[in-house]
């Protein structure tokens, strides 16, 4: 498993944003990162599988 994608959203659009990823997603980890101004952000990885 590698992660493909580092992504910054908040929390509110984080759905919307997996959504819009077409690579077939394997497993997503959502980290707490910072909030600013009263909105919580998300680094949000997508892991994929390797192509051998």
């Amino acid at each position: 498993m590698k992660f493909k994608y580092l992504i910054d959203v908040e929390s509110r659009d984080l759905s919307r944003t997996l959504n819009n990823i077409e690579e077939k997603v394997e497993m997503v980890q959502i980290v707490n990162r910072t909030i600013v101004e009263n909105l919580t952000y998300f680094d949000v990885l997508v892991g994929f599988e390797a192509k051998e």
